[in-house]
């Protein structure tokens, strides 16, 4: 299982993300690693990604 953190520094996420998802590099990095993620039990079908409660932060 993989873990990721994201932290967003910007003022508009949704177009940021809209760019992101037109970059070309990012298309074929997704290409490349979509096969690799399976989805985890118990979510609803077609969500790969399911957010997580903070337990420690350590700074």
């Amino acid at each position: 299982m993989l873990f990721s953190y994201l932290e967003y520094i910007g003022d508009d996420y949704e177009a940021d993300q809209e760019k992101m998802a037109a970059h070309l590099k990012t298309q074929e990095w997704w290409r490349e690693t979509g096969p690799c993620q399976e989805p985890l039990e118990g979510e609803p079908e077609g969500t790969l990604w399911a957010e997580m409660e903070e337990i420690y932060y350590l700074a």
